[in-house]
């Protein structure tokens, strides 16, 4: 397990460049280094992408670090909600914009990376099979997926929204944790 979690890290390390080249060379985000374009842009974040990146996924961390949460809420937040629903979403629509071969080598990148974020999300995926969280951790899980799409707000479509947590709720029915499917 801890030699998946140190691929997926590189993986993501390899993400977070790509991002951080497009956001210098094609967005013309300014600042010098990757942190100041980060924070350029903060300012075109929607509050519920910024609210689940810079609020919960570092009071998880913390909790993890203490002892007070434990790998499935980990993997609930960050493989099921960011990679599963948020990115998935991002991901998506980017691709949808980049469907007209203007950017052929940004194509190339985004798909590369969903190739990546769908191993992460099948890797968190068995780590709650092995967990056997609650059903309630279940259902909240499931009714979080909602949040967590509409935490893109008006910049990602509506139906790429849904479509990314009716996933997130298929893949648990799929796993046999909920026994109805997702509408």
């Amino acid at each position: 397990m801890a030699w998946t979690f140190s691929l997926q890290r590189r993986d993501e390390a390899r993400h977070a460049r790509l991002f951080d080249r497009i956001a210098g060379e094609i967005l013309g985000l300014p600042g010098e280094t990757p942190e100041e374009r980060r924070a350029a842009a903060r300012g075109y974040a929607p509050p519920g992408i910024l609210e689940l990146f810079e609020e919960q996924l570092p009071a998880l961390t913390a909790e993890l670090k203490s002892g007070e949460a434990g790998l499935g809420e980990g993997v609930s937040l960050y493989h099921m909600l960011l990679e599963g629903v948020v990115f998935n979403a991002g991901t998506t629509a980017l691709l949808e914009d980049l469907a007209d071969g203007a950017l052929p080598g940004v194509r190339e990148g985004a798909e590369r990376i969903e190739r990546d974020e769908r191993w992460h999300v099948g890797f968190g995926l068995r780590c709650l099979i092995e967990t056997q969280p609650s059903q309630e951790r279940i259902d909240d899980l499931a009714a979080r997926a909602w949040d967590a799409a509409a935490a893109w707000g008006d910049a990602v479509p509506a139906a790429i929204r849904e479509f990314s947590a009716r996933t997130c709720a298929h893949r648990l029915h799929v796993s046999g944790f909920t026994e109805t499917r997702a509408a």
